[in-house]
């Protein structure tokens, strides 16, 4: 069976949210965080995160 990786969409904040999603699920943890600079919308933060072991991403376009 193929597996789904959730994809969170924000406008800014996705560091924070990662981070409140990691205070509310056990064995969860942030993987890496990477900010990309000079994007037509500013500069992006892309977020990868495992909650209770299910891998997640978010990202913010605008800061």
């Amino acid at each position: 069976m193929q597996k789904i990786t959730p994809y969170l969409w924000f406008d800014k904040e996705a560091k924070e949210a990662a981070e409140f999603y990691n205070s509310l699920f056990p064995s969860s943890k942030i993987s890496n965080i990477t900010t990309l600079h000079d994007m037509p919308s500013e500069d992006c933060d892309v977020v990868s995160f495992e909650l209770s072991g299910q891998t997640t991403f978010c990202q913010a376009f605008s800061q």
